[in-house]
């Protein structure tokens, strides 16, 4: 009973498809498209993750909503809403920063990130600039246009800055202003300094 079924069913759908005309034209497949356009210039991935370990074996990891390799130069990613991390090799500090723009050289390892840089760390200092580049290699940061900076001592702004030696060494250039709160809480002072490079 159940073959017959099956058998009757099956004669049913070949009889379907003779009388529809299906075998009546040329063996080939027919494939329609509605208007498809096309945008060479404009190869986007979503979600961009770019994880690594810089010279002195501290990982980072650089997030993107959308990448875009440049047409004219393929180690260059222009990136958009850049966050990236970076982790002490002891896993004991960390750092992070956010850009509304980036472009990562990948043969030279660098980022410059653009617009809106934030730099946060776990010691509470924060810093905030138009530009900057980090070297991934080293882990050194500089930028030539005015940057502030805060943390729990007090206050820096500057013409530019140099972070080098994992952090441990930051120097502010094109005249700058220090103000380094008061241990007592009492009050501050201001220190006024020029660095020249």
């Amino acid at each position: 009973m159940k073959l017959g079924l099956a058998l009757t069913a099956a004669a049913l759908i070949v009889a379907l498809l003779f009388l529809s005309g299906t075998f009546d034209g040329p063996d080939e497949l027919d494939i329609t498209f509605s208007e498809v356009t096309s945008r060479t210039d404009d190869l986007r991935m979503v979600s961009p993750r770019i994880s690594d370990i810089d010279d002195e074996g501290q990982p980072y990891t650089i997030t993107a909503t959308s990448a875009v390799q440049d047409a004219d130069d393929p180690a260059l990613i222009h990136l958009d809403n850049v966050q990236g991390d970076l982790v002490s090799a002891t896993q004991s500090s960390w750092t992070s920063v956010t850009s509304l723009n980036g472009l990562l050289n990948t043969d030279e390892e660098w980022i410059d990130l653009e617009k809106d840089v934030m730099l946060f760390t776990d010691g509470g200092f924060q810093f905030q600039g138009d530009l900057v580049r980090v070297d991934l290699a080293s882990g050194d940061i500089s930028s030539d246009t005015p940057v502030f900076a805060q943390g729990p001592d007090g206050t820096a702004e500057g013409g530019g800055l140099r972070v080098t030696d994992s952090g441990n060494t930051i120097t502010l250039i094109n005249g700058s202003k220090v103000v380094i709160f008061d241990a007592g809480g009492g009050g501050s002072s201001s220190i006024f300094g020029i660095a020249d490079e």
